[in-house]
């Protein structure tokens, strides 16, 4: 049920690696977190493709603005069980960069270096989020310390929310998924994170809309996000997903 929060691969990416939702009135929900994340598997995967899937590929363009020319890259996500897991970025269709993870253990490729490095300590842990979040079945009241939920409200958006709080380990961070209370699937994903960052800490914020989902292999898929990530824009687009694809061990 994660990958609903790895809406898009961009989102849990900047959530675990590395904007703005308006003020918003809480009040207390008339579901609890079961239920809803119960509501949401049936709206985002209603034939149990996802959640009987042995492995899968999701292809998407990122577009980053810039002040004289944007940056578009490729990011590509593999997923196959029991436990492997690859995240890999390309520019021009050359690789760039990719993360991969193998059985609780994890790389960083640098393709331009050609300098392969392990992940390791607080990087692996949230390394480790972002691949529990793209298995099936994962859910968030399993994967975080505390979740709560509340009925939301936004000003200029006539639409229901359910907000369902995510609070990492770390108490300095929180997740925020904004699910449409009429057709259950997410809409908006707010994140204010405390990173460690080269002996300091570094606040990010990512705010993410997800403007259109489209069904793919028999799943609903986030087709296109808007997001900003410490005042920069960006806008994400899923082009290819497939479900139980061959892909071979030497992969990851």
């Amino acid at each position: 049920m994660k990958k609903y929060f790895a809406l898009t691969i961009l989102a849990a990416a900047a959530l675990l690696l590395c904007g703005c939702i308006a003020a918003e009135t809480l009040s207390p929900a008339d579901i609890g977190i079961a239920e809803l994340e119960e509501k949401m598997e049936k709206a985002m995967d209603p034939k149990g493709a996802f959640r009987n899937a042995d492995s899968y590929v999701q292809r998407e363009m990122l577009k980053i603005e810039g002040v004289f020319t944007d940056s578009i890259y490729q990011i590509d996500l593999k997923y196959k069980k029991p436990h492997f897991f690859k995240l890999t970025t390309l520019e021009n269709n050359e690789p760039v960069s990719a993360v991969i993870f193998n059985a609780g253990s994890a790389w960083q490729v640098d393709y331009a270096e050609k300098n392969v490095s392990e992940i390791t300590g607080a990087d692996l842990v949230r390394l480790n989020v972002l691949y529990r979040l793209t298995t099936p079945n994962e859910k968030y009241s399993r994967l975080f310390k505390s979740v709560k939920v509340f009925h939301c409200k936004f000003p200029d958006d006539p639409t229901d929310y359910y907000k369902i709080v995510c609070l990492p380990q770390n108490p300095e961070n929180n997740i925020s998924i904004y699910i449409n209370a009429n057709d259950f699937l997410p809409r908006r994903i707010k994140a204010d994170l405390v990173l460690p960052m080269q002996d300091k800490k570094v606040e990010f914020e990512y705010t993410g809309f997800i403007d259109t989902y489209e069904s793919m292999d028999n799943v609903m898929i986030p087709q296109k996000t808007t997001g900003i990530s410490n005042g920069i824009e960006s806008t994400t687009t899923v082009f290819d997903y497939k479900l139980n694809v061959d892909i071979p061990d030497s992969e990851f």
